[in-house]
């Protein structure tokens, strides 16, 4: 029972522990970032900050070459051909840039999808944001 409490107390302190960069507090705040699944992916810990901040140190490193997807309907090999984002990370930019004009996965009509729910164009994450929540 003690480990239990000790482990769950760890997990709500870097729950609540500073980011340190808007680019990790704007993965965590977005339903395209799932920490859970790009953890198991990735092999890294599960917990929202620490796989955020996994996934942009990674982004770095890799380059051009695979790498575990953020969210399983967002590709960033495909986003960042479409942004022309050159080193920045495809998910930040398209959340920064608001770009949701841009075709995240074959198998999301985002312009079909904002013809059906206008409202998710004001999602800060974009109609595939919406979708997911």
């Amino acid at each position: 029972m003690r480990t239990y409490t000790l482990r769950r107390m760890v997990n709500e302190w870097f729950r609540r522990a500073p980011s340190t960069s808007p680019e990790v507090d704007l993965l965590v705040s977005s339903p395209l970032f799932d920490h859970a699944w790009y953890a198991e992916i990735a092999g890294c810990r599960d917990d929202p900050a620490t796989a955020a901040r996994h996934y942009l140190d990674q982004a770095g490193k890799r380059g051009a070459g695979p790498a575990p997807w953020p969210h399983p309907l967002f590709p960033p090999a495909r986003v960042a051909r479409a942004l022309r984002s050159g080193a920045v990370d495809p998910l930040v930019a398209y959340l920064q840039g608001r770009r949701f004009d841009v075709s995240v996965h074959p198998l999301f009509d985002a312009t079909g999808y904002l013809r059906s729910h206008p409202e998710a164009a004001s999602h800060p994450s974009g109609p595939l944001g919406h979708y997911t929540e």
